[in-house]
């Protein structure tokens, strides 16, 4: 090794080092922020206003029945009966916490919301070391001011610190997207047969929290396997990564065959959730009459008449009949939740019936609430000037950033949009948005992948 290529190699050990003190600074400055914003919720009396918190979601109640011995079933309520309503992974964290805590308590409850902060605090860190990341690819051709301005915006970002007090897989979501991008981009740059494995398996862990980013693993993987123009011998890391997906979500899918009987995917409720967004009754976001198995009794009373598999294929051949027979309604709506994902409901038009707008709410609130919808509404500008002046097609990577911002939104255009789904879609966009406002003009030549 020559004299100046130890030196390289000296000075990109030092930037890694020095890049994963920052990110371990930025991880525990973003749990200190979500941790605070947990004792607020707790002094103000508002971390648990629904009741018993293992009653609201379905998450829970699977959870409560995981740890009273009742395996992995009935998603509204006490019971035994199987259930692939939800993905794997959250529920067992939340049953492990049941346990430890000693029962379904408000106690275990809390440990999960600090369990939140911890996983929020992480996935914090991902995300600047995912920009570090873009910044090192590209060495000079980013402003100064972009490695602060994330490391701000993730430990700030007021709908991901909200997120930590709700039970349900938001911030595990979080965490693992951001986890998986990193691994992607790396693997991307080197297809060797490591970090294949280490991609294809932090995409299984991915599709076990959620369904909804699955398409981003496939499309990484296939864009591998077109970068090698679908050489036999560069094929390998790909077809590496792949197996190792599919080796992760193989037991899930194997127990959904044998429980069922039937060919299940990851969750067994893909045509309820079609149906959800495609019904008689407006539901851009969830209102509180949605024909929901948990609140709707004639819902509830088809599901345990049909059986979960055969009610939401009921469910999935009730959508397509109503956006047969409504087409320019169906895309109205679409439409809508594009507004809602992109800007959120600003006007609260739909807003649940038992629940207070925005604007007649306390003036803490109003000031939350419009704090947070402006850095929205400020972040898709940014991202749509970006777009127009042909900046994000100069960032590294753009191709996967690009199969992101596309995908993981997509499902919720047809289904529902409430803000919690989307809350690390707009933080992503916020992210890009920055970038591209950060490279440097007179180095876009460099900028491309």
């Amino acid at each position: 090794m020559t004299n100046w290529q130890a030196d390289m190699t000296s000075g990109t050990k030092q930037n890694s080092s020095k890049s994963y003190f920052a990110a371990g600074a930025i991880m525990a400055a973003a749990m200190v922020v979500r941790a605070a914003w947990v004792l607020y919720c707790a002094r103000a009396g508002s971390l648990f206003v629904g009741g018993d918190p293992f009653q609201i979601g379905e998450i829970g109640a699977i959870a409560r029945n995981l740890a009273e011995h009742r395996g992995f079933s009935f998603p509204f309520g006490i019971g035994s009966d199987p259930t692939g309503w939800e993905c794997p992974i959250v529920p067992f964290i939340y049953a492990a916490a049941i346990k430890l805590a000693g029962g379904a308590t408000i106690h275990a409850a809390t440990l999960i919301v600090y369990l939140q902060v911890i996983a929020g605090g992480i996935g914090a860190g991902l995300y600047w070391l995912n920009v570090r990341h873009l910044v090192d690819r590209n060495p000079g051709g980013f402003a100064g001011w972009l490695s602060p301005a994330i490391a701000a915006g993730v430990c700030l970002w007021p709908e991901s610190v909200f997120s930590v007090t709700q039970l349900w897989y938001f911030v595990w979501q979080e965490v693992a997207l951001a986890l998986f991008l990193l691994l992607a981009m790396r693997w991307t740059e080197k297809p060797g047969r490591r970090s294949a494995a280490l991609a294809g398996i932090s995409g299984g862990v991915l599709a076990l929290i959620n369904v909804t980013p699955i398409p981003i693993v496939l499309i990484t993987i296939a864009l591998v396997a077109a970068k090698t123009r679908f050489n036999r011998d560069s094929l390998r890391s790909p077809a590496i990564a792949l197996l190792c997906f599919l080796a992760v979500i193989a037991p899930w899918l194997t127990r959904n065959a044998l429980v069922f009987h039937a060919l299940v995917p990851l969750r067994s409720n893909a045509g309820y959730e079609i149906f959800q967004g495609n019904n008689a009754i407006e539901c851009i976001r969830e209102p509180y009459d949605a024909p929901h198995p948990a609140n709707h009794k004639r819902e509830f009373q088809l599901y345990m008449q049909m059986g979960e598999i055969q009610y939401c294929r009921y469910s999935f051949h009730r959508a397509v009949d109503y956006i047969s027979a409504h087409p320019l309604q169906t895309a109205w709506r679409i439409g809508d939740r594009i507004y809602v994902t992109w800007l959120t409901d600003l006007t609260d038009r739909w807003v649940p019936y038992d629940v207070t707008p925005w604007w007649q709410r306390s003036v803490r609130f109003r000031m939350r609430f419009l704090f947070s919808a402006m850095l929205v509404i400020a972040a898709t500008a940014a991202f749509l000037l970006g777009v127009i002046r042909g900046r994000f097609a100069l960032l590294p990577h753009a191709h996967i950033i690009a199969a992101i911002l596309i995908l993981l939104p997509f499902p919720h255009y047809f289904t529902l949009a409430d803000t919690e789904y989307t809350t690390t879609f707009r933080m992503l966009v916020a992210i890009t948005a920055l970038c591209m406002m950060a490279l440097r003009a007179e180095k876009r030549d460099t900028a491309r992948a």
